[in-house]
């Protein structure tokens, strides 16, 4: 046998190969490949390493699609930051996040050491905060007394701060220029990296799902061809199967691998397969013995097959008498909906005798035919006559069906479901209701509703008694006699407190359900009405929600009636129940004299109070804590009572919010860009702007869109530049909570915290802080301790549904917190901030509001309200002159700043849709407004706010001490 040849320094061989073979192989390696390749000998690593080799790392770059490396980083190192899982100072721990700040990876054992977090401040603090600019740093969430709340790489800041000691004046007036530019060109490359990251464990989440997916596919080929495949009809085997730890591995499934694992998956899917057969012989068993006990009790003496096949050829008859039923309906109507039923048609006395005779006689679709009259007759009469024995209306006959049917629709007869607590029902909109036409499963399935159809029943119905009563009313106020008046679609002219019949009812229904009794013609008086041509029932328009999921779940851009969509069974019914559509109809608009009486009285006993403390009657809000301030010092007797007053009328106020209706204006169009009138002093100008679409619940569609709105006002505008304005922006197609440039809990408290330490910001300078967002509210009544009455109002970040570090949810940015956060900003710059929101804060209120666009959500549990205000407390306990937030006697401090509200805080900020895209109602109108000529050099806060466009159920507010200032306190 020949001796084996040696392979010792074969590979050095390669180092002979021209350039462009080597530059045209990595372009087939991945930067890794080449990391290992280099390392595999003293000779290659040389080679590799040098500066001609750099075309072929940037060749191994492009395959992986990855960054360029950033000031201070050759090709190779780069490589070895992104692609070695390996700390960079302990070399051994695998770390598999990279810290772009600090430009490297940390294990947990060497942060303490590599990382110093709260530099203490020394006697030359200037000189402490001046080298901190020269730093990549991140901002902490906890402070502490004498120190700076950041972090910092050790080496670095040792190394700087040496370096800066050695140099003379001149020379760390450069040294500090090219250090803040390497430091800003850091600032912007972070959430590139970031980005880059997540999407590369993105696609290998991605890659190893598909593994586990084609092993388990794998094992399940490999069972079925065994004889187990009745295992997998089993539920119980699946979940098990799946979460077995031989099966979930990303590893693909070998010969020897199936070698390896079958004997205990085998055994499984044994045990799951002769389980699975003994429940299925039981399920048949039992069917059987069902079956064969009903034919017992009928007399047959029949065996247990044959009954058996007798219910086969039920079930074969069943599809003919539906068939039946469903051509008898008319052409373009949809079975799933027809009122009555093929599932009555099949319950019918008649038709059950002819599906349950002997299987000799033959049945065809003609001994259904003569049954479908006589069916709709008898199928009236007793619907009608069950409707009517709900009523339980004493002395009343009624012989004929045109009696009963007349009588149904008298106006006075509301009926109301039990089960689903739907708008009230009227004659003959019960027929189609859901409750009493669909199956209830107690655990949802994938089935369509539609498909879930049974005959109709009247279990869920019962008298709607508060508005049966209360019709008796309206009718007679309309000068008609509730004994004939019938139920009329009415139409809503829109107008503030002018009703259409249906949404009078419903708003002077709940005004009783409150427990006010509505009287006429105290309460409400009626406008005369004309006689007018009402839309007929084949140009009935789409709802507005009907058609957003016609258009996105099955892609149909105009849906058209009849042939998309069917009117909704009130509009109009089926000529087999005899009901005709009127296309003439007396229109009757009730206006309201007067709100609910509780709502009148409480409102003006506010507008007395804020006349009493000098306050502008608009601002409830600061009229609330005036009263609040006033009532805990004790300098007025009254002032608890008072308080006690506006707290009842906030929650009133909330619960009706519910129920109005937004009627949004037109706005002018403006032009996109105009010069102000005079100049302002851009310079003195800094920003920080937050627009967060990329909520898990709710999300929404224009606040980034506001966000770059405000910031192009900014820039073009008032020429503020771009590196004074901090953005931080979730839009839905990009959700990286990780990502330090989005506005989760975090990065918004650290950036506003910033403002207090960023040293470019002198006294004085505009600071306009702008949120765009679901906005919440909470009661202080939900925490354990005393935190006072009133409300807790939140702004709420992109992460809010996300789990913290201790396994609970982020919670909301209380309105406390940012009141003591505004203060300490002006503790250090002074009061000239701006704090705009286009959000609103009545969350407790839209749980079953199907509203889109809608800036409100509701609040988180009760387990956050504790978490955001003891995190809050915990953090800003440091802050000098802090007053705690969970102080039953705490008042927000109004002369930090100047808030620009969307709306108040019983009412909803929304969203419009406009030639571009969706945006706020309230910053579009406020941009409008700044760039026209409505507002001059001597334009305060207020008459900002004077000249806004609003819409009805959205009103802007202003507050704060300095609300009288100029426009920008300039």
């Amino acid at each position: 046998m020949a001796p084996r040849r040696s392979r010792a320094g074969k590979l050095e061989g390669i180092l002979d190969m021209p350039p462009e073979v080597w530059l045209e192989i990595s372009s087939h390696l991945a930067p890794q490949d080449l990391l290992q390749l280099s390392r595999s000998s003293k000779d290659i690593r040389q080679a590799f390493m040098s500066r001609s080799s750099t075309a072929m790392w940037k060749a191994g770059r492009k395959t992986v699609n990855c960054p360029p490396p950033i000031v201070g980083f050759s090709e190779p190192a780069w490589a070895n930051l992104l692609f070695v899982n390996v700390c960079h100072f302990c070399c051994k721990s695998i770390v598999r996040h990279i810290d772009f700040v600090f430009r490297t990876r940390i294990c947990s054992k060497c942060k303490d050491k590599a990382v110093l977090t709260h530099p203490e401040i020394a006697s030359n603090p200037v000189e402490l905060s001046l080298i901190m600019t020269l730093l990549p740093t991140k901002m902490t969430n906890t402070r502490r007394r004498g120190r700076l709340p950041y972090q910092l790489l050790r080496r670095e800041f040792e190394t700087v701060k040496a370096h800066y000691h050695s140099l003379s004046g001149d020379e760390r007036e450069v040294y500090c220029q090219e250090r803040r530019r390497y430091v800003q060109e850091i600032t912007n490359f972070v959430p590139v990296g970031n980005a880059w990251c997540q999407e590369r464990e993105a696609e290998r989440e991605r890659e190893i799902a598909q593994l586990k997916r084609d092993r388990a596919a794998a094992i399940t080929q490999r069972l079925n061809e065994q004889g187990f495949g009745k295992a997998f009809s089993s539920s119980e085997f699946i979940f098990k199967f799946h979460r077995h730890p031989l099966v979930k591995q990303s590893r693909l499934l070998t010969r020897q691998g199936w070698a390896n694992i079958s004997a205990p998956l085998i055994e499984l899917a044994r045990e799951a397969s002769e389980k699975q057969v003994q429940l299925e012989e039981a399920a048949r068993y039992r069917e059987y013995k069902s079956v064969f006990n009903v034919c017992a009790s009928r007399g047959w003496k029949r065996s247990l097959i044959v009954a058996c096949e007798h219910a086969s050829v039920v079930e074969s008859r069943l599809a003919l008498a539906k068939e039946v039923f469903n051509s008898s309906l008319p052409p373009g109507s949809p079975s799933a909906t027809a009122i009555p039923s093929s599932m009555d048609f099949c319950t019918f006395r008649l038709v059950k005798d002819i599906l349950d005779l002997p299987d000799a006689i033959a049945v065809s679709q003609e001994c259904f035919l003569p049954l479908l009259g006589l069916f709709h007759q008898q199928w009236m009469k007793q619907t009608h006559d069950e409707l009517i024995s709900i009523l339980n209306i004493p002395h009343i006959e009624l012989e004929t069906m045109d009696e009963k049917v007349a009588f149904l629709q008298l106006a006075c007869n509301v009926f109301a479901c039990k089960m689903c607590s739907s708008r009230e029902l009227f004659y003959p909109e019960m027929l189609a209701h859901e409750c009493c036409t669909r199956s209830r499963d107690l655990f949802p399935t994938s089935v369509s509703i539609l498909e879930k159809r049974c005959a109709w029943n009247a279990d869920d119905l019962v008298k709607h008694d508060t508005l049966s009563s209360f019709m008796m009313t309206v009718i007679r106020a309309t000068g008609l006699d509730p004994a004939s008046a019938v139920r009329t679609p009415l139409v809503d002219r829109g107008s503030k407190n002018m009703y259409g019949w249906r949404s009078f009812i419903q708003h002077m229904g709940m005004h009783t359900s409150f427990g006010d009794s509505v009287t006429y013609p105290e309460d409400f008086e009626i406008v005369p009405s004309e006689i007018v041509e009402s839309c007929p029932s084949n140009s009935v328009q789409l709802d507005a929600f009907c058609w957003r999921h016609v258009r996105d779940k099955h892609s149909v851009p105009e849906p058209r009636i009849n042939v998309d969509y069917h009117p909704d069974i009130g509009y109009g019914l089926p000529v087999e129940l005899r009901y005709e559509h009127d296309v003439r109809r007396p229109l009757v608009l009730l206006k309201v004299r007067k709100s609910c009486t509780p709502v009148t009285r409480l409102e003006k006993d506010e507008q007395a109070l804020a006349q009493q403390y000098g306050i502008d009657g608009a601002n409830s809000v600061e009229v609330f804590y005036e009263a609040k301030a006033r009532a805990l010092s004790g300098a007025d007797s009254k002032s608890a009572e008072a308080l006690e007053k506006l707290d009842r009328l906030y929650h009133l106020r909330l619960r009706f919010s519910g129920l109005q209706r937004m009627k949004m204006l037109r706005l002018k169009p403006s032009p996109d860009h105009q010069i102000p009138g005079h100049r302002l002093d851009a310079s003195r100008f800094w920003a920080v702007l937050i627009g967060i679409d990329a909520y898990k619940i709710s999300p929404l569609r224009g606040c980034v869109s506001d966000a770059l709105t405000m910031e192009s006002y900014l820039v073009r505008d008032l020429g503020v530049p771009k590196e004074r304005i901090q953005r931080l922006l979730a839009p839905t197609e990009h959700r990286t909570p990780n990502n330090s440039s989005v506005p989760s809990h975090a990065n918004i408290v650290s950036s506003l915290l910033s403002l207090v330490q960023n040293l470019k910001i002198t006294m004085g300078d505009n600071i306009i802080i702008y949120f765009s967002g679901h906005g919440s509210c909470y009661s202080p009544s939900d925490l354990d301790h005393n935190a006072g009455i009133g409300s807790i109002e939140a702004l709420c970040p992109m992460d809010r549904e996300d789990l913290d570090a201790t396994g609970g949810l982020t919670p909301d940015i209380s309105d406390r917190e940012i009141n003591c956060i505004l203060k300490e900003i002006s503790r250090s710059k002074e009061h000239h901030i701006t704090f705009i929101l286009d959000c609103c804060h009545s969350g407790s209120v839209t749980r079953g509001i199907d509203e889109s666009g809608i800036r409100t959500i509701p609040p988180l549990p009760r387990a956050s309200l504790k978490g955001m205000l003891n995190t809050a407390e915990e953090m800003m306990k440091s802050f000098a002159g802090y007053h705690s937030i969970l102080a039953e006697d705490w008042c927000p401090d109004m002369t930090s700043h100047v808030v620009l509200a969307a709306c108040k805080e019983y009412q909803f900020a929304r969203e419009v849709k406009g030639k571009d895209g969706f945006n706020g109602f309230f910053t579009q109108a406020l941009l409008r407004t700044l760039r026209s000529n409505d507002l001059t050099e001597e334009s305060t806060y207020i008459d900002l706010i004077r000249v806004l466009p609003c819409a009805t159920y959205q009103s802007p507010v202003v507050a704060g001490r300095h609300k009288d200032a100029c426009l920008w306190y300039q």
